[in-house]
């Protein structure tokens, strides 16, 4: 029994599925939209390309960083790398964590996945 009365019309923050589509129903067609992102290339790829595009342009035009719209893309583009080198270098921490967890745990284990990277 729920000691809140309402827990079946209400959610609490949190308590519900993580799992939510970016697009509402009512945004552009939502069958594309799940096709595009599932088939082409998700949200994110698609914006790194277009911001990609965009510090291409910059850079054979050095003058459009002086659009504010063009240095606004840039300075985000330089946000998103700077945080996919923090989580790459967090990954080679977590890495190298596991790595020498499997080592304390299992030496034999740790061997022969050592040995099967340095065949690749």
């Amino acid at each position: 029994m729920n000691v809140f009365p309402f827990s079946a019309i209400f959610r609490a923050p949190l308590s519900g599925d993580v799992a939510q589509e970016i697009a509402p129903d009512f945004a552009g067609v939502p069958a594309i939209e799940r096709r595009v992102t599932a088939e082409v290339a998700s949200y994110g790829s698609q914006l790194g390309t277009i911001l990609d595009a965009v510090a291409a342009m910059a850079e054979r035009d050095p003058g459009l960083a002086a659009d504010p719209r063009i240095a606004r893309a840039l300075a985000l583009r330089a946000k998103v790398e700077a945080v996919k080198a923090e989580e790459t270098a967090r990954l080679g921490d977590r890495a190298q964590q596991m790595l020498d967890s499997l080592h304390r745990a299992d030496p034999a284990a740790h061997a022969a996945l050592i040995a099967a990277e340095a065949r690749r």
